[in-house]
């Protein structure tokens, strides 16, 4: 690996075949808040990706069988598998295993800690996902926008229910992936703005 020191990129511009132009980026740094939140997206979204072509696979699989054999309903091993994903996807959703971000000075350029929360919806109280902490974790509330993302709304229904379920059951009885550990408040938080604008949640 070539020290980071070492790369002169306006140097390296000018190189044949090197794509890189320094002078397509605004600022010569990067926003620590805006590649948090890319990671944490890129990582959900490929999960949920995942599991939706999983499953898709799994039920049509169910469909052939059940029509040969003369029955009806989702199979045990598919079930089995639909559970697991749904607990993969819970624990994604609540950040398990994110490395805190003490002692670490990071902050957010304004203008895009303002804009990325907008991206999300509101709930009666005005709270949205997706406000950035930067001192201890990356959100304020440690549960990922990408709930309220077309990737999710997208899942089969078995598999989204499943994770809906999964969702409520950590937050409301503290049932909750291993590496997650949430405060009542926080739960509390998370339960009445998922109640109020994530369809399917209360069901």
């Amino acid at each position: 690996m070539v020290p980071h020191s070492a790369v002169d990129l306006a140097a390296l511009a000018g190189t044949a075949g090197f794509a890189f132009d320094p002078a397509d980026y605004p600022v010569p740094t990067s926003d620590i808040a805006a590649l948090l939140a890319l990671e944490q997206q890129v990582t959900v979204h490929n999960l949920l990706i995942r599991a939706l072509l999983q499953m898709r696979c799994l039920l049509e699989n169910d469909r052939a069988l059940d029509a040969a054999l003369g029955e009806d309903g989702m199979r045990d091993p598919t079930a089995d598998i639909a559970d697991d994903l749904a607990h993969a996807i819970t624990a994604a959703l609540l950040f398990a295993d994110e490395v805190g971000l003490q002692g670490r000075d990071a902050a957010a350029d304004p203008t895009f800690a303002r804009a990325f929360p907008a991206l999300w919806p509101a709930d009666p109280s005005g709270l949205r996902l997706g406000r950035f902490d930067l001192t201890a974790r990356t959100f304020v509330l440690p549960l990922s926008p990408m709930v309220h993302s077309r990737a999710f709304a997208a899942l089969p229904d078995p598999l989204r229910r499943l994770a809906l379920k999964r969702l409520r059951r950590a937050l409301v009885r503290n049932w909750l992936p291993g590496r997650v550990a949430l405060p009542p408040e926080q739960r509390q938080a998370l339960h009445d703005h998922l109640t109020a604008t994530l369809p399917g949640y209360g069901s």
